[in-house]
C-alpha cells in the first residue's frame, strides 16, 4: 500500500499494507482518525485489514470506517502503543 488505494463512495475493501522491521508476530493496530484503533490481520511482512465507507452497514468487527476524503493511515503496536508506525500509506473515499 505504501502510497494510496482508491475506495469507491458505499464500498469496502481489504487493504493490505508492508511493515518490515516489524516482527510477523507482534501485534498490530490501524487507525484513520488516531482516536480509534482497531485490530489489524498479521501476514508475513504486512498488515490488512478491512476498510469501509461510513455509509455501509453490516460491517465486521474491527472495521476501519473512512471518511470522505483522504486519510492517513497510522498503525502501531497493540502492546507498545507508543510506538508508531506513520507512513503506512493513504485511502483515498471518492
Amino acid at each position: 500500500m505504501a502510497g494510496s488505494v482508491t475506495i469507491p463512495r458505499g464500498g469496502r475493501e481489504y487493504v493490505t499494507a508492508d511493515v518490515a522491521g516489524v516482527p510477523d508476530d507482534a501485534p498490530l493496530e490501524v487507525t484513520v482518525d488516531r482516536a480509534t484503533w482497531l485490530a489489524a490481520e498479521r501476514l508475513p511482512g504486512k498488515l490488512r485489514f478491512l476498510a469501509a465507507a461510513p455509509d455501509v452497514t453490516g460491517n465486521p468487527a474491527n472495521t476501519v470506517v473512512v471518511p470522505l476524503g483522504r486519510s492517513a493511515v497510522h498503525a502501531r503496536l497493540a502492546d507498545n502503543p507508543e510506538i508508531v508506525i506513520r507512513d503506512v500509506g493513504y485511502i483515498d473515499l471518492k
